[in-house]
């Protein structure tokens, strides 16, 4: 849930890249929605996979046992 939770955050996250790519680099929303888009998952997955890792780690033993 959590981990659906984060992808779902993503579209949020993406805006800000939207945002930033439109003002630092001049480009237009368009162009840059897909790779914000792809930027904005990876960002939320790496952050979600570092404050559950202890949680992952263990189910992942469990699941090896």
């Amino acid at each position: 849930m959590a981990a659906a939770f984060t992808l779902g955050l993503s579209v949020a996250t993406a805006r800000w890249f939207i945002y930033g790519a439109d003002w630092l680099f001049d480009i237009p929303f368009i162009d840059s929605f897909a790779p914000a888009s792809i930027l904005a998952g990876l960002t939320n997955l790496t952050v979600f996979g570092y404050l559950w890792r202890p949680t992952i780690t263990c189910q992942y033993r469990r699941l090896l046992k």
